[in-house]
């Protein structure tokens, strides 16, 4: 066999087995954290969220918390329900800077909503929570480590017919991050290893359809752009690849190459 044929023959395999290890990386399942399955047997939603920095001051300063604001879109809503997981050596729920917005608050502030299925610099927000109005019930559960569920009810049904924020999970960073130190958060449609995610939702007992726009069932946060090597070193493969396929060899030493 000549030797360029050999060394060629050789590179496109080495470049193969690349391709192949690279893709294997980039397109391993995460994996999910035990979910609770929400047995209402009416009509389960999911809710959209929204990452939100609370710092002590803008441009100055620590980010000491961290608030997933929930909007779910339906009408006559007179009480949800939600469960959501999240990583307990990065956050620690506070009960204290959680609370309801818009119509679910009496007269709280009503911040629209933001979040879409993709990575975005989290703004910082230090808009609290409003007050409850009278004949609520609001109830938190946080006794088991990386859980929190929450159970809310007013008097009176409110309409979300328009997408707004209805209520702020609030959690401490058990890290402050410096203010002028960029957080990004990544969402997305499907639970897994994320720092959070949605467990269970429902309005009405289950009774009534209450979707977000769009579902967003898990959050990463991170204070760079996440850009998975995985993926990199899989583009970097298949270009590679193409390059073995459409490359002429000249000489033993040197290549050309044509296009197809």
């Amino acid at each position: 066999m000549p030797l360029k044929d050999a060394i060629r023959g050789c590179c496109f395999r080495l470049m193969l087995a690349c391709t192949v290890y690279a893709a294997s990386i980039a397109m391993q399942a995460h994996p999910a954290r035990a979910m609770f399955v929400d047995q209402t047997g009416g009509a389960v939603a999911d809710a959209s969220f929204e990452a939100v920095l609370a710092c002590e001051s803008e441009g100055g300063g620590d980010c000491t918390a961290i608030s997933m604001w929930v909007d779910p879109v339906s009408t006559g809503v007179s009480s949800f329900h939600l469960a959501l997981s999240f990583d307990p050596a990065k956050y620690t729920f506070d009960p204290r800077i959680s609370g309801p917005f818009c119509g679910f608050s009496a007269g709280g502030a009503c911040p629209p909503p933001r979040a879409s299925l993709r990575t975005s610099l989290i703004r910082q927000d230090n808009t609290t929570p409003g007050a409850p109005p009278p004949g609520f019930i609001l109830h938190f559960d946080n006794t088991e480590t990386g859980i929190v569920v929450v159970d809310y009810s007013v008097p009176t049904p409110v309409d979300l017919s328009t997408d707004q924020n209805v209520f702020a999970l609030g959690f401490d960073l058990v890290t402050p991050t410096p203010a002028n130190v960029p957080m990004f958060a990544s969402y997305f449609g499907t639970p897994g290893a994320h720092d959070f995610n949605q467990i269970a939702f429902s309005c009405n007992g289950g009774a009534t359809p209450c979707a977000g726009h769009p579902a967003i069932l898990g959050v990463d946060i991170a204070t760079t752009i996440p850009e998975p090597a995985s993926a990199l070193i899989l583009g970097i493969s298949v270009a590679m690849f193409w390059i073995a396929r459409t490359c002429k060899w000249k000489s033993s030493f040197s290549r050309t190459c044509f296009a197809l």
